[in-house]
């Protein structure tokens, strides 16, 4: 544990390590060591760790804050072991826990899910071969140009709201943003806009596909209509035929399913035979994952976890939608530490996190909406961005 607070130990093995793979107090301070150094970027101290786990469990009881400190006393004490006998040590590890995974998807079977036995003979070929989760990855190019290209973010999908463009162009395969805020505030809108309304994702190009597990795909098909021909609902009633004409154009960029009972590992499958360029899930938070967790948080942080895995494995541009807390209510700044029930375990797996405020009925301009980006890897800017929403058609613009 020591040693992970070593910013190159920790990149060069986070693949390796998995908060399933410690008891649970052990797991609760990998988390803030996890997002210190999402955070910070550096190297942490044992006493930063401290304080950091204190202002983020503030609910913690005093038991387990002492029991924390003196895990914490321990590791301060102890000299780091070896590099090597690390690697040693996480590769065991690696192992018991693909022994817990094929137990959990042995008791998923058990329990009406057959597919798994896919999963187990997969997981247990590669155990058999020594594997450890980054064994058999590529090395990335060498190649300066191609670098610089990739930096430049000149082949990403970029974001339709100007305002909001300019401060972060876009995302690209591999990445992952999430959108959140309060009910009725403008959630669904915003991913339809930047998908459908004009020049978004799907005019671009795009193939974008939108799983729904909340609101009934047909209805936000009908928006995704409305924002890509600029029509209210009831003007979609008066020409219907034009509307579907028009909609024709850019129906083969656009797929969307109703799935409540959508899981991690179906949706990994999914990718894998509908090659998606965006996938856009809402609610991400309701996803189905393997696994048994102590907390809401454990299991949110594991979704979020595996979600990013599938984007970079899939080349997909990952965008989640999730609810914001009561703290975000009637604000304009909404951060993502207002995000529902995962102050720090969603966040520490995002690329791109943007919240969507509204001010109080004080407000004279009820379709102003500020996006909030708190986290932000790809372009480093942070701050407010003033937009507004077009109920009637399901379009944000500057």
């Amino acid at each position: 544990m020591k040693l992970l607070l070593s910013k190159d130990f920790f990149d060069n093995n986070k693949t390796r390590v998995m908060r399933t793979m410690f008891p649970s107090e052990l797991a609760d301070l990998y988390d803030t060591i996890v997002d210190g150094h999402d955070k910070y970027d550096r190297n942490l101290t044992v006493g930063e760790v401290r304080e950091l786990y204190r202002v983020n469990n503030p609910t913690a009881t005093r038991a387990k804050r002492e029991l924390l400190a003196e895990i914490l006393d321990d590791i301060s004490a102890y000299a780091p072991m070896g590099e090597d006998v690390a690697q040693d040590v996480l590769t065991k590890l690696w192992q018991q826990e693909v022994g817990r995974r094929i137990a959990d998807m042995g008791l998923a079977m058990m329990e009406g899910t057959p597919e798994k036995i896919h999963e187990i003979k997969e997981l247990i070929e590669k155990s058999e071969n020594g594997f450890v989760p980054d064994d058999d990855i590529e090395p990335i190019t060498t190649s300066v140009e191609e670098l610089l290209e990739y930096e430049a973010n000149e082949n990403c999908w970029e974001f339709n709201i100007p305002t909001l463009a300019k401060a972060v162009r876009g995302g690209k395969g591999g990445e992952f943003m999430i959108g959140f805020a309060r009910p009725e505030i403008g959630k669904t809108a915003f991913y339809v806009s930047l998908a459908m309304a004009p020049n978004g994702f799907c005019a671009q190009g795009a193939n974008v596909h939108i799983i729904t597990n909340e609101e009934p795909a047909k209805r936000t098909m009908l928006r995704a209509v409305m924002a890509y021909t600029g029509y209210s609902k009831e003007q979609i009633y008066m020409n219907r035929s034009h509307a579907s004409e028009k909609f024709t154009e850019i129906a083969p960029n656009i797929t969307m399913l109703d799935n409540v009972d959508a899981s991690i590992e179906w949706l990994n499958k999914y990718c894998a035979n509908k090659k998606p360029d965006i996938l856009i899930i809402d609610q991400l938070d309701k996803l189905n994952v393997s696994g048994t967790f102590a907390r809401t948080d454990e299991k949110l942080r594991e979704i979020y976890l595996k979600f990013r895995e599938i984007c970079k494995r899939h080349d997909v541009f990952g965008i989640g939608i999730s609810q914001a807390s009561a703290d975000a209510e009637n604000k304009t700044n909404v951060t993502y530490a207002m995000m529902e029930n995962s102050k720090t375990g969603k966040a520490a797996e995002a690329d791109l996190i943007i919240g969507i405020g509204k001010s109080d009925i004080t407000d004279n301009n009820d379709s102003r909406r500020y996006l909030t980006i708190s986290k932000n890897k790809l372009t480093g800017f942070h701050g407010n961005i003033v937009c507004n929403l077009e109920t009637a058609t399901s379009r944000y613009t500057a």
